[in-house]
């Protein structure tokens, strides 16, 4: 399993994207500070170097996917605009060298204009030859619990269908991470237990089918800063091991959630770890 590390990498930051861009370990992510609140931060993961920063767009919490092989990579950002209105929507913008990007454009306009739409994560499945999205959704008209995981796929990264059932409806189930590998695909999503947000993982062979939860925990609150809260859990594979970056700190506390940007480390595949949980 994964062994945190103790020291802040970015206090004020929640959600993020760590990712294999061109041979380069990076994160990028969108500050809750009032002064960087559109600004989409872009840093090395190991060295802390900021490599560069570039409006957001309006487009926040986030989630990236690295595309091609490098040194002729892109990166796809996608993010939510209007985060907590109803009918709002999930914008997605590129660049190939992290400093010219591209106009943003729009992905997806929920469906119900009551519908709200919060964290966004992609994967490709190479077996079906597809990309899958996970977005976290609010749909309380149906009777649902806040909140909920539901999916789109794509064939090019363009044009995205709504795909399978709703997941998590009688429960609190937010901030999705999703992953397809050993024939699954896998989904880490924050839960909470008396009043304590923890990471947990599912998975199934299609999204649209049945999911298996895993009585293992991927992230629970155990450092003194961690306070009540270990969510939007992210990850990249690099030289055979595992790169994590966590928000921790407490969701109740402020227009700023008093969370910070933590890291972790695991040795092995991607593969391997996401095995483990089952």
């Amino acid at each position: 399993m994964l062994t945190k590390t103790a020291a802040v990498f970015a206090p004020f930051a929640v959600e993020s994207s760590v990712v294999n861009f061109n041979g380069r370990l990076i994160i990028l992510y969108v500050p809750r500070t009032p002064a960087q609140a559109d600004t989409l931060v872009i840093r090395d993961f190991i060295t802390g170097e900021t490599i560069g920063t570039v409006p957001a767009q309006s487009m926040s919490l986030g989630c990236a996917l690295v595309v091609g092989t490098a040194p002729n990579q892109t990166l796809h950002y996608w993010g939510t605009r209007d985060v907590g209105a109803p009918g709002n929507s999930i914008w997605h913008m590129e660049t190939t060298d992290l400093a010219t990007w591209s106009t943003p454009d729009q992905t997806w306009v929920v469906g119900d204009p009551r519908q709200k739409i919060f964290n966004t994560s992609v994967c490709f499945d190479p077996d079906a030859n597809r990309y899958v999205m996970a977005y976290e959704t609010s749909e309380p008209y149906y009777g649902y619990t806040d909140f909920n995981v539901r999916w789109f796929v794509s064939t090019d990264l363009v044009t995205w269908a709504p795909y399978g059932n709703v997941f998590g409806s009688d429960r609190y189930v937010a901030c999705p991470r999703i992953d397809y590998a050993n024939g699954y695909y896998y989904m880490h999503y924050l839960v909470v237990e008396s009043g304590v947000f923890k990471t947990r993982v599912a998975r199934a062979t299609d999204p649209s089918g049945t999911w298996t939860e895993s009585t293992k925990y991927a992230l629970t609150p155990t450092l003194p800063d961690e306070l009540s809260n270990t969510s939007d859990i992210d990850f990249c594979e690099m030289g055979g091991n595992l790169y994590f970056a966590y928000a921790a700190g407490d969701q109740g506390a402020g227009a700023t959630n008093a969370m910070d940007l933590k890291q972790a480390f695991a040795y092995g595949s991607k593969a391997a770890y996401l095995a483990s949980f089952f």
